[in-house]
């Protein structure tokens, strides 16, 4: 495309990287991933973002470099503007010189024929003739001195008109984009609009690929003497509310590991777990009917505090 086979490479590995973004938006729809993965993902995409950007960037300077290698020269829009405007002016007076000349060739003929018609009737001819042949001459005189300058000011004026259009042509044919530069510059148009195509789908695997999904759990309840687990296993952070449990229950809420999951359900399935509660000694507990069996933080110290305050 133009560059060294750096350029190249690099185009190449643009390319490869979105499609491995693009199979890896396909397989966060269809698989559970981590939130290392998700951040690992998000990396891939802000480098391959950064590199397409990059190279895009290469490719409107080569497009601009193109474009200004047709019109480096000091003729700007304005100048050449008034050369053509110079050119039709030029133009419109060279025609006004012909058909001036034209017109005097034809008044020229026409006005000595008619003098001689004039002389023929006359009564004395001879005289008539001398003035006629006098004016016809001073007027032929004058006509073919007009007919001269026009004449020279139609040479000039052509020869002007043939410098304008000379120097517009060697504009125009200095300037024109060569068949291989246009080929070049449409090449490079259509590589930007593979690398902006590279681009939307990088930015739309980014917005899919956000790490800060969190698992929302709602008005969850559960009855007495049951087992519960809600967790992920994504690595996403998990929002809970108004989650209620019954007496000598056992609920699980967070975030573990697949293996740890697998561990905790075989443990729930087999039996009770062995947990460290602390275990209410008889139904003596102030707790007791209000709040469950309750954990004090040192068993039998809340028995002797009450007893000690009836004292």
């Amino acid at each position: 495309m133009g560059g060294d086979i750096n350029a190249f490479k690099n185009m190449l590995g643009g390319y490869k990287s979105t499609i491995a973004i693009a199979l890896g938006d396909a397989n966060i729809r269809t698989t559970n991933v981590t939130i290392a993965l998700l951040n690992e993902y998000n990396t891939m995409i802000a480098n391959t973002s950064s590199d397409l950007k990059e190279h895009m960037q290469d490719l409107d300077e080569r497009l601009q470099a193109i474009s200004q290698g047709a019109r480096n020269f000091d003729v700007d829009d304005l100048k050449q503007q008034r050369i053509i405007e110079e050119r039709e002016s030029a133009q419109s007076c060279l025609d006004i010189c012909i058909q001036v000349s034209a017109h005097i060739d034809d008044v020229q003929q026409n006005a000595f024929v008619n003098i001689a018609r004039t002389s023929a009737n006359n009564q004395d001819p001879t005289a008539k003739s001398k003035e006629s042949t006098q004016a016809e001459a001073v007027t032929n005189n004058t006509l073919n001195h007009c007919k001269l300058g026009l004449a020279q000011t139609t040479f000039e004026l052509r020869e002007q008109l043939h410098r304008i259009n000379e120097q517009i042509r060697s504009s125009s044919q200095c300037h024109a984009l060569s068949d291989e530069q246009a080929a070049e510059q449409e090449r490079i148009r259509e590589e930007l609009r593979s690398v902006e195509q590279s681009l939307k789908i990088c930015s739309e695997a980014a917005e899919k690929a956000l790490p800060d999904r969190t698992h929302v759990f709602e008005d969850v309840s559960m009855g007495d003497d049951g087992d519960q687990i809600i967790v992920a296993t994504f690595g996403d952070l998990i929002s809970a509310k108004r989650v209620t449990v019954g007496s000598r229950s056992r609920q699980f809420l967070g975030q573990m590991s697949d293996a740890s999951l697998q561990q905790l359900s075989q443990k729930v399935g087999s039996g009770p777990l062995e947990v460290d509660v602390y275990q209410s000694g008889g139904t003596n507990s102030p707790f007791e009917g209000r709040y469950g069996t309750g954990r004090p933080l040192n068993p039998g110290n809340v028995a002797t505090q009450k007893q000690g305050s009836h004292e």
